[in-house]
C-alpha cells in the first residue's frame, strides 16, 4: 500500500532524518507544504484566508494524513514574541488543522512536554495539561481544541536525542566544554521516535489519540554526556548548570512517562547506553 503524506512545516531537520533514517524502504510519498523548497507555498506568519487553506489542501486529494511540524518551537523566541508566535502555532495552526480536518484528513501534531511544566511529579498521559511558557501553553491551546476529534493525534516530544546533536560531537569534550546537569527530561532517541511516526501514519486509528514520546529515564544533559563519553572513550564531561534566565521560559525537570508508549513500539524504549552501543555496530 502507497501512502500519500502531507507534511506541514517543510523540510524540517527533524522530517529530513525521518525519511533518510525511517523511511529507506518504504512506499510512502510526501508532499511538502513550507516557505522554502517545497512543494507547496505554506506561510503560517502571514495572514491566512480560509479560502486559501481551502484549495492548497483540497487541492491534494490523494493525501489522506497530514503531520504537523510547523511553529514557532524556540520558547524563548516565543515568549519574546508572544503575538507573532500565537498567530503562527494557535491562530493559523487552528484554521489549517480545522479544514484538513473537515476535508477528513488525518492529523498528527507533534506537540511538546512542555504542556506539563507545572507538573512537579511524574506524569502521563491521564494527567492534566499545566503548561507555564508561551510555548507550552500554545501548544496546550491546539491539543485541548481539537482533543475530541477522533482524527486528531497529539504526540508529544520531550528531549530527542539524534545523531546530530552536540553532545554526540568528540570537540564538546576535548575542549572540557559545560554540559548542563540541572536541565531533565525524558530522553527518546530519534529511532523511536521515528518508528512512532511510522506507526501512527500506517496504523492511524488504532493508536491512543495522545501520546507521551518519552524515554524511561529522566536524564540531564550531563548525564547523557557522561554515557557517550563512556561508549566513546571520550573524556568525562564538565558538568555545569544552566542559569536562571535559561529558565525563564522553560522547566528545570519534567518527568513525563507514558501508559502506551511500549505498545505502540511493540517494545520498551530504547535507553541511551543501548542506543549509543548500537550507532557504534
Amino acid at each position: 500500500m502507497k501512502y500519500e503524506i502531507g507534511i506541514i512545516g517543510g523540510k524540517s531537520n527533524l522530517f529530513n532524518r525521518f525519511c533518510k533514517l525511517s523511511l529507506k524502504n518504504s512506499s510512502y510519498n510526501f508532499v511538502t507544504y513550507g516557505r522554502n523548497e517545497c512543494d507547496v507555498s505554506l506561510d503560517l506568519n502571514s495572514d491566512l484566508s480560509v479560502d486559501y487553506l481551502t484549495s492548497i489542501i483540497g487541492s491534494q486529494s490523494q493525501i489522506s494524513c497530514f503531520m504537523i511540524f510547523a511553529g514557532v518551537s524556540k520558547p524563548d523566541k516565543c515568549a519574546d514574541n508572544p503575538w507573532l508566535s500565537y498567530k503562527v502555532n494557535v491562530i493559523n495552526l487552528i484554521k489549517l488543522i480545522s479544514i484538513c480536518l473537515e476535508l477528513k484528513k488525518e492529523i498528527i501534531f507533534l506537540s511538546s512536554d512542555a504542556v506539563f511544566e507545572a507538573a512537579s511529579k511524574p506524569i502521563n498521559e491521564n494527567n492534566k495539561l499545566e503548561p507555564l511558557s508561551a510555548y507550552g501553553i500554545q501548544k496546550a491551546a491546539i491539543e485541548n481544541y481539537f482533543k475530541d476529534h477522533k482524527n486528531f493525534k497529539s504526540l508529544r516530544l520531550s528531549y530527542v536525542l539524534c545523531r546530530d546533536d552536540f553532545l554526540l560531537d568528540k570537540s564538546m569534550y576535548l575542549e572540557k566544554c559545560g554540559i548542563y546537569r540541572n536541565f531533565m527530561r525524558n530522553v527518546i532517541v530519534e529511532d523511536d521516535l521515528y518508528k512512532v511516526l511510522d506507526e501512527y501514519i500506517s496504523n492511524f486509528q488504532q493508536h491512543p489519540e495522545c501520546l507521551n514520546i518519552a524515554g524511561l529515564e529522566c536524564l540531564s544533559k550531563f548525564d547523557i554526556g557522561l554515557e557517550v563519553a563512556k561508549a566513546y572513550k571520550f573524556p568525562k564531561p564538565r558538568a555545569c548548570d544552566a542559569s536562571d534566565d535559561f529558565f525563564a521560559n522553560r522547566a528545570r525537570k519534567i518527568n513525563m512517562q507514558s501508559l502506551y508508549l511500549s505498545d505502540v513500539l511493540s517494545r520498551f524504549p530504547r535507553n541511551v547506553p543501548e542506543w549509543l552501543t548500537q550507532l557504534k555496530s
